[in-house]
């Protein structure tokens, strides 16, 4: 999980956040994971402090694609297969009134819409129907199976998370969005990030 607040040439501030969760199965999971996330900020950071943000669609790919070269690096330089570093990426650009938004594998990306009455999902999990199998950054297919999507309206909240709190966050079986929790979720991170007396 990362995340990282910047001002481009213009003064407006974005955030960038991503998370990923490596596979089980995977020897170097948590490196791959760790990778990704740290990877795709570096990428879109640099990409919108040089050339701004006039195509976040590009800015959100090719971040995914540079992600994935690192992974490739690492894995061949350390003699192992990429498999080794099997990871899913779910990823957010936003300035408030506009935003990015890119997945490959499960978890859940939602935003709460300005005056919104509850939150949204932007994608479902990628899933198949018994949840068995996920996708990943690492499989040749990724930026086949990738979804992107972009939002110009105003975004109050957004919350990036893995497979291990959708089944919290989402009715299991009816995918509904348990709007209250994330609110509760939202209102004491608020409170924690308020300076003390």
């Amino acid at each position: 999980m990362g995340l990282s607040i910047i001002k481009d040439r213009q003064g407006t501030s974005w955030l960038i956040a991503a998370v990923a969760d490596g596979a089980g199965s995977a020897k170097c999971a948590a490196e791959g994971s760790r990778l990704a996330t740290e990877s795709f900020i570096e990428a879109a950071a640099e990409t919108i402090l040089r050339h701004g943000a006039d195509n976040l669609d590009l800015l959100m790919r090719s971040s995914a694609v540079y992600a994935r070269t690192i992974l490739e690096f690492i894995a061949e330089d350390a003699g192992r297969s990429l498999d080794d570093y099997h990871t899913t990426l779910l990823a957010c650009v936003t300035c408030g009134t506009r935003s990015a938004f890119y997945q490959i594998g499960d978890g859940i990306i939602l935003v709460r819409e300005h005056d919104a009455a509850a939150w949204s999902p932007i994608f479902r999990p990628q899933n198949d129907e018994d949840r068995t199998f996920t996708y990943f950054l690492t499989l040749p297919e990724a930026f086949d199976i990738a979804e992107g999507a972009l939002v110009d309206r105003p975004i109050t909240h957004v919350a990036l998370t893995s497979d291990g709190l959708q089944d919290i966050i989402l009715h299991p079986e009816t995918l509904a969005v348990r709007s209250q929790l994330l609110d509760r979720l939202a209102g004491a991170l608020a409170a924690m990030a308020e300076p003390g007396p």
